[in-house]
């Protein structure tokens, strides 16, 4: 380089500057592809979600009360019950029996005891005619009471028999759903087994009983 040149620099040293590179051209931007919808007015529900738990407003795990083997069941989970409706049937045979021996023995304590009551009457009579003395006549009303109160529980015992005879058959105690069936045909169970577990709930079926579903 010249000492003018030099010189030249020296001085004005703007003049002796490299020139700038261009700075570079911004990116164009990729297009967008867009698509439209046509705006529709629509409800929209007021709504909240919210976790929790529903419970019947009445709800009961139905016990046997009675003894036997499960013969048939008419309901399953789900079905609707009407009050009194038949939930399953146990095993009668030995029930039958023993109803209709209780009815054959209450004949005959009732049989006995009319017996016993007209001869008490005729006691009676005796004893105001001065026929009997009391010892004798209050030997025969001691009878006459046996009698009645040898009816008295042959007629305890009849009920009883048709009572335990009608349990045999366990029926719905209210109208509602059944939330579970816990006996199956063939099971054996017990007065205090539980068979079912119905709820109540607003609406509930009144109807029959449901069609059989064991055999």
């Amino acid at each position: 380089m010249s000492r003018t040149l030099l010189l030249l620099c020296a001085v004005a040293p703007l003049a002796c500057a490299r020139p700038r590179a261009a700075p570079p051209e911004p990116k164009r931007a990729r297009p967008i592809a867009l698509e439209t919808v046509a705006v529709v007015e629509r409800e929209v529900p007021s709504t909240l979600l919210l976790a929790g738990t529903l419970k019947a407003n009445q709800e009961s795990d139905l016990a046997a009360n009675a003894t036997g083997r499960v013969m048939r069941t008419f309901v399953e989970r789900g079905s609707y019950l009407g009050q009194g409706a038949s939930i399953a049937q146990l095993d009668t045979r030995m029930a039958t029996l023993v109803a209709s021996e209780s009815l054959a023995n209450l004949e005959t304590a009732r049989a006995q005891k009319s017996l016993a009551d007209q001869e008490c009457g005729r006691y009676d009579q005796l004893l105001k005619r001065g026929a009997i003395s009391q010892a004798e006549y209050d030997r025969q009303t001691t009878s006459c009471k046996t009698a009645a109160t040898s009816t008295s529980a042959a007629e305890q015992r009849e009920q009883q028999a048709r009572q335990t005879l009608g349990d045999a058959t366990i029926r719905a105690p209210f109208p509602g759903l059944v939330a579970e069936r816990y006996v199956s045909v063939g099971e054996y169970v017990r007065p205090d087994s539980r068979v079912l577990q119905v709820i109540s709930i607003n609406g509930s079926a009144t109807g029959g009983p449901a069609s059989s579903t064991d055999e």
